[in-house]
């Protein structure tokens, strides 16, 4: 098994990675109409990447990504991101793509230590080093204060949404 950090973007395709999916989300436009599948895998020392599963072939994969699930991983692309691609999951360089002849397979065996989730944390007082870019999000750790009620509106899609208003103090 190859680990996610020695990944490389090149004409290579036969990596074979054994993961454990952290998140899955849909991406959705605003008609309604589903474009993609991304993901974020995480392998067993710890180092994590985004994934991407194109329209065509979310019929195929999706159900593979059950969060919280180990799969091993076969035959895909690891491809640089795009200058124009912003907000990022993360602070990374490349992500996986998935193609046709990628094959998916869940382990069954119980994996000890195998981390669920990794987490890049900014301190609060460094949020302004990253507060200028566009390319990637960050993990921010702190204690939440001063939580108000949650608040409702319809957004401009007739959806329901949700907020909350709290302040994030340090964990000196």
């Amino acid at each position: 098994m190859d680990s996610l950090s020695i990944l490389q973007s090149c004409s290579r395709m036969d990596w074979k990675v054994r993961v454990r999916v952290s998140r899955t989300w849909r991406h959705v436009s605003a008609t309604g109409d589903l474009y993609g599948v991304s993901f974020i895998v995480v392998d067993d020392n710890a180092s994590r990447m985004h994934g991407w599963i194109r329209s065509a072939l979310i019929n195929l994969f999706e159900h593979e990504f059950v969060e919280g699930r180990v799969i091993d991983i076969q035959n895909f692309i690891v491809r640089p991101y795009r200058n124009e691609e912003t907000n990022t999951c993360f602070k990374a360089d490349k992500q996986m793509l998935l193609t046709p002849v990628t094959t998916i397979f869940p382990v069954h065996q119980i994996l000890q230590n195998f981390p669920m989730h990794v987490f890049w944390c900014i301190p609060l007082n460094l949020i302004p080093d990253h507060a200028e870019q566009e390319s990637y999000l960050i993990d921010v750790v702190g204690i939440v204060q001063s939580v108000q009620n949650f608040n409702s509106y319809t957004d401009r899609n007739g959806n329901e949404q949700s907020f909350v208003k709290f302040v994030l103090a340090n964990n000196e």
